[in-house]
């Protein structure tokens, strides 16, 4: 009995361990409760858009009257990553943007062996992989307070994703690898992490630059090559997408992105019409608690610069694009948290490392995000 309960405390006392069980339970609810054992239920398929020509209807949960989500567009994308069916750039709303994120969805067509009844699972899998890998990451950072990685799972972003089937978990995943690396002094691996961080989704870059100009500070040339041939392979998808998809819209910012401010003062002003019903409320606690994870971080990086330049860069950088979000971008709470979701793990960053600075303001911030991802596993449909 003895060894029995030795082993239970081990197992518990591993983080990866306990957020896998955590993140699994997770996706059981939302497989068997919420999509009523449907697959499709984590890729949010609207009826609006054309559909898959590979995608089987019959069996496919379908949300009349909506949209759809970006995850029917990376399933889409998985099923024909290499577009054989012209129908398939039909059921993508922007073809040239949709297609350069092309690294989650060619990964689980490739991991899912081609068939179209597994790549659905693959992706969900692919997701719940790169929350474990997180979780093991941090817990390096974390020393002898490895329990600190698990503040991961406050992290609403990281269920909005898992939910919806997005790129941004893997993006991660890959990003904050890369910043270890780069901090360990593995700079080939920095970079190829980089390169197909870049091919999941563009915001990476933002880490990339920040990682340069940190070398540059630095004044290593030698990392500053390797980060920047880290862009070659990004660059020449890009050209490749520019060049197969001559007709098929813009390849450059979409309509997410505008003039500085303007996006926010609308949010703002939106917030303030929109009374005290529980929906506005939810959103403007969760839009103003990502405003001041901003400002925290760079206050953070600010107070500790020598151990978190690059935490203060990347926030800075990522500060610029987050001036700049549209309305489109800021109109609803499962887009900003996602699209931002590296802000959260600058400071997930900050709370894992050794130094005290602040130490009540990062965990009061990690619970407050907690509180946001538990109202949204709890009362999102």
């Amino acid at each position: 009995m003895t060894f029995v309960r030795s082993r239970f405390s081990l197992l518990f006392r591993n983080p990866v361990i306990l957020g896998a069980i955590v993140v699994f339970s997770f996706a059981l609810y939302l497989y068997i409760f919420k999509f009523q054992s449907n697959i499709y239920g984590f890729f949010r398929i609207g009826s609006v858009l054309p559909f898959s020509p590979y995608l089987e209807l019959k069996k496919a949960l379908i949300f009349n009257g909506e949209l759809g989500f970006d995850g029917q567009q990376f399933l889409s994308i998985a099923f024909d990553p290499l577009l054989h069916n012209p129908d398939t750039l039909s059921t993508l709303d922007s073809p040239r943007l949709r297609y350069r994120r092309i690294l989650y969805p060619l990964l689980s067509y490739v991991l899912g062996l081609g068939n179209v009844n597994l790549i659905p699972y693959v992706m969900v899998a692919i997701n719940i992989a790169s929350i474990l890998g997180l979780t093991w990451i941090f817990t390096q950072y974390s020393k002898a307070k490895k329990w600190r990685s698990l503040f991961l799972l406050c992290i609403p972003g990281v269920w909005i994703v898992l939910s919806l089937s997005t790129a941004d978990l893997l993006n991660s995943l890959l990003t904050i690898a890369a910043f270890y690396c780069y901090q360990n002094s593995r700079i080939g691996r920095t970079a190829i992490l980089l390169s197909l961080a870049y091919l999941t989704k563009e915001i990476s870059v933002m880490m990339g630059l920040a990682l340069i100009l940190n070398s540059a500070w630095k004044r290593q040339g030698k990392q500053i090559l390797y980060l920047g041939a880290a862009f070659i392979p990004t660059l020449l998808w890009n050209i490749y997408v520019l060049l197969r998809l001559k007709s098929q819209g813009f390849l450059g910012i979409n309509e997410n992105f505008g003039t500085p401010l303007l996006g926010i003062t609308q949010k703002i002003l939106a917030l303030i019409n929109g009374g005290f019903s529980i929906k506005n409320v939810y959103e403007a606690y969760a839009f103003f608690l990502l405003i001041v994870i901003f400002a925290s971080n760079l206050v953070i990086a600010a107070k500790s610069l020598r151990e978190n330049r690059v935490i203060g860069l990347a926030t800075l950088l990522y500060g610029v694009l987050f001036i700049s979000s549209s309305m489109a971008m800021l109109s609803y709470f499962l887009n900003y948290p996602r699209q931002y979701i590296d802000v959260y793990f600058l400071l997930l960053l900050t709370c894992c490392n050794r130094l005290p600075n602040f130490e009540r303001l990062k965990l009061g911030l990690i619970a407050a995000a907690g509180i946001e991802s538990v109202i949204f596993i709890f009362g999102h449909s």
